[in-house]
C-alpha cells in the first residue's frame, strides 16, 4: 500500500507525543511492507536526536512551518497561515499527491503548516484521506456547528468556502480515544466516519518495576509531561505537605521533568520555597521518550494531576507499562485509560486532599500497591500496544479503500 502522511514535524522535529507517535506508527507500516513517504517541516527550536532513526520511511521536511512570532504583523500572518491556509504548502502537498499517486493520505498533527491548506489539497486530488486525531485542535477551529466555530472561522468559512462541510465530510478519522472521538461528534463530525484506535507503546523499551523492593528508601514521586498552569502541579505538591501532615517520618522525593512556561516555573519554584522543600522536590532539565521510558522503574509512584480535559495520557500508559502505579485526574481521556483501584486511581479535579489520602492509602498497603502494578502492566499488554494499533490501523485503511465505513 502506498502511504503519503502528513505531519508538522517528525522526530527528530518533535515538540510531543503527537510526532513521536506519528513516528511510531509510520515506521511500522515501513516494517510492514507499506512504501510509506512523510511530508513535514523542520523546525530547528524542536529538535530531539534522540528521536532520530535511519530507519523506517523516507522523510522529506519540505514543508514551511509557520511559529508564532513576536512581531505584530508577522505574528497575524503567521496565524493565518498556520491555521488556515498556505500557498507554499499548497503547491509541495499538490505536487507529491500527484507524482507520488498514494492509495492513502494519512494526516496527523497539522497545526502550524495550515489546516484548512491540507484539508482542502487533499480532499480535492484523492479519494481516501484519513487524519489521526491525538488532540481537539481541528474540531476547534472548524467545528462544522456554526455556533462551535470561531467567530472568525465562521466568516471565513461562510464567505470563501461555502463548501467547508462538504470537504470534511469526505475525510475518514481515527480518534485516540472514545474522548476524542465524542468531541468531534459534538462538533458535527459524522460518528460513522471516525473509528477509535487506542495509541500503543513498543514494550520492549520498557523495564518493569522490581516488586520485592517496594518503598525501600525514599518514596520516590514521578511527573513528567509539561510544567503549565494547567497540569497542576500545584496541586500535587499541596497532596504531599498533606502526607507530611499526617505520616511523621514520610521521606519522599519528587521528580518533575518537561519544559514549560517561564511565569509558571518562577510560581512553581516560588511555592517550593516558601513550603521549604527545595531538597525534595526538583524541577529538572527536559529528557527524551527513551531517557523517561528507562528511568520509570526507578521510580515508586506516578502522578498526573492535570486540570485540562486529556484527550488521553500516554505518560499514563508508558508508567503502567513499567509496573509503576499511577495516579490521575479523573477527567477526558484519561478516564479510557486508568479503572479506579483496579489498575490505577483516579482523584477529582484539584482535590489534593483526596490525592493525598489515596496516596496515604498506597503506603500503608504494600499488597495493594504490588496489585495495582501488576494488573496496570497487564493492562496496557492487552490494549496498548503499538503491534495490535498499527494492525487496527491497517485494517481500517483496508475498509476505507473498499467503502465499507
Amino acid at each position: 500500500m502506498r502511504i503519503l502522511v502528513i505531519s508538522n514535524l517528525y522526530p527528530p522535529n518533535a515538540r510531543g507525543g503527537y510526532e513521536i507517535a506519528c513516528a511510531n506508527v509510520a515506521r511500522e507500516l515501513s516494517q510492514r511492507g507499506h512504501e510509506v513517504l512523510v511530508l513535514t517541516a523542520y523546525c530547528l527550536e524542536s529538535l530531539d536526536n534522540d528521536n532520530e532513526t535511519n530507519a523506517g520511511p523516507k522523510v522529506l521536511r519540505i514543508l514551511n512551518y509557520y511559529p508564532e512570532s513576536a512581531s505584530c504583523l508577522k505574528y497575524i500572518s503567521n496565524i493565518l497561515k498556520s491555521q488556515y491556509f498556505s500557498w507554499k504548502n499548497y503547491r509541495i502537498m499538490k505536487q507529491y499527491i500527484l507524482s507520488f499517486l498514494p492509495e492513502i493520505i494519512y494526516v496527523w498533527n497539522i497545526t502550524g503548516i495550515g489546516m484548512f491548506t491540507v484539508v482542502y489539497i487533499t480532499t480535492k486530488f484523492h479519494n481516501t484521506v484519513i487524519f489521526h486525531l491525538m488532540d481537539y485542535e481541528l474540531a476547534r477551529n472548524f467545528s462544522l456547528r456554526p455556533e462551535g466555530s470561531k467567530k472568525f472561522m465562521r466568516w471565513f468559512r461562510k464567505v470563501i468556502f461555502l463548501n467547508c462541510h462538504k470537504l470534511f465530510n469526505k475525510i475518514y478519522f481515527i480518534a485516540m480515544s472514545e474522548n476524542v472521538k465524542q468531541a468531534f461528534v459534538s462538533s458535527g463530525y459524522n460518528h460513522n466516519r471516525i473509528v477509535r484506535i487506542y495509541h500503543g507503546l513498543s514494550l520492549e523499551n520498557y523495564q518493569c518495576k522490581n516488586l520485592d523492593q517496594v518503598f525501600s528508601d525514599k518514596i520516590k514521586f514521578l511527573y513528567c509531561g509539561q510544567i503549565v498552569k494547567e497540569k497542576g502541579l500545584d496541586v500535587l505538591i499541596q497532596a504531599l505537605v498533606e502526607v507530611e501532615r499526617e505520616i511523621r517520618d514520610f521521606d519522599f522525593k519528587l521528580d518533575i521533568f518537561g519544559k514549560g512556561d517561564s511565569n509558571y516555573l518562577n510560581a512553581l519554584r516560588g511555592l517550593i520555597k516558601s513550603l521549604d522543600l527545595q531538597d525534595d522536590i526538583k524541577i529538572n532539565d527536559f529528557k527524551t521518550n527513551k531517557e523517561i521510558a528507562k528511568m520509570f522503574h526507578a521510580y515508586d509512584i506516578f502522578v498526573y494531576p492535570t486540570l485540562r480535559n486529556e484527550p488521553f495520557g500516554i505518560a499514563i500508559i508508558e508508567a503502567m507499562a513499567a509496573g509503576l502505579p499511577t495516579i490521575a485526574t479523573d477527567i477526558g481521556g484519561v478516564r479510557e485509560i486508568i479503572t479506579h483501584g483496579e489498575t490505577g486511581f483516579l482523584f477529582p479535579k484539584e482535590d489534593f486532599e483526596v490525592l493525598s489520602r489515596i496516596i496515604i492509602q498506597l503506603l500503608r498497603n504494600k499488597e495493594l500497591y504490588r496489585k495495582i502494578s501488576s494488573n496496570a502492566v497487564d493492562d496496557v499488554k492487552k490494549r496498548f500496544v503499538l503491534n495490535r494499533s498499527v494492525t487496527n490501523i491497517e485494517d481500517f485503511f483496508s475498509e476505507c479503500l473498499s467503502s465499507k465505513v
